[in-house]
């Protein structure tokens, strides 16, 4: 997590998938753009334009970091950036998905819209919210699918038999080969937006919105530990706040210390 912009437009985002361009940090490049947006420097209005300014500005380090490489684009690794804060006459703030690799700028929540926004490893996080991730999603619509396609090719060899049967009866000549194929049906769109959790983000005090954002980070991090094989989510949770009034800041932040003091 780090600042973009500072002053009368606070801009801070967070990342995800791709951590480095060579041996620079995600964050040592955010630090880079951050100075070069500061006095005397003209300063950005809104967040819109924080985030379309900073994705030029890492797309030419993805650029310069796949300079002379031979693997396609589509198998490149870029990283993701969720990108937030108050636009300079902006009372209310917004938020945008930026994917480097695919060069794109997407508004995820405009000024006056609440919710969630999340990248990176989160599927505990949506099953909370959702009442289900993308691999359960995937998983039932498949299934449904398929039991869909077994129905009508049973219902389809059903109807051959009879009408062979009535040929039979009439001592007429066999069917032969006919084949009864029954339309395919529309896409069946399940009732997914029924199993989300009601909970009023627009309407969370402060506080409520840093404690719930620990709990979501927390059972995380808590199914990463307790599932099979290596944890890929832990550590610190570390969280960022950003109000009209005070920008950004980091929040209860644990100062560096020397516990290494010897071996008694």
């Amino acid at each position: 997590m780090f600042q973009l912009h500072a002053g009368d437009t606070p801009v801070a985002a967070i990342t995800a998938d791709m951590a480095k361009f060579g041996e620079r940090t995600m964050s040592s490049c955010a630090l880079e753009f951050f100075r070069r947006q500061q006095p005397p420097a003209n300063p950005l209005t809104s967040v819109g334009e924080v985030a379309e300014t900073f994705l030029a500005f890492m797309r030419q380090k993805y650029d310069e970091h796949y300079a002379g490489s031979e693997l396609p684009e589509e198998f490149r690794d870029g990283p993701l950036f969720l990108i937030g804060g108050y636009g300079r006459t902006d009372y209310l703030p917004s938020i945008f998905k930026v994917d480097v690799r695919l060069n794109r700028k997407v508004e995820h929540f405009g000024p006056g819209q609440a919710g969630m926004a999340w990248e990176g490893q989160s599927d505990a996080v949506e099953r909370l919210l959702r009442g289900y991730d993308a691999a359960v999603r995937i998983a039932v619509e498949k299934a449904v699918t398929e039991g869909l396609r077994r129905i009508r090719d049973a219902a389809s060899r059903g109807i051959e038999q009879s009408l062979q049967q009535m040929v039979d009866r009439l001592g007429a000549e066999t069917v032969g080969d006919m084949r009864v194929n029954l339309p395919a049906t529309d896409p069946i769109v399940l009732p997914w937006d029924q199993c989300n959790a009601r909970i009023s983000f627009g309407n969370l005090p402060l506080q409520d919105a840093i404690d719930f954002a620990a709990y979501l980070i927390n059972i995380q991090s808590g199914r990463a530990k307790f599932s099979e094989g290596v944890p890929t989510v832990g550590g610190r949770t570390h969280i960022g706040l950003i109000t009209r009034q005070d920008g950004f800041r980091m929040i209860d932040e644990v100062p560096l210390t020397h516990r290494n003091t010897g071996f008694l």
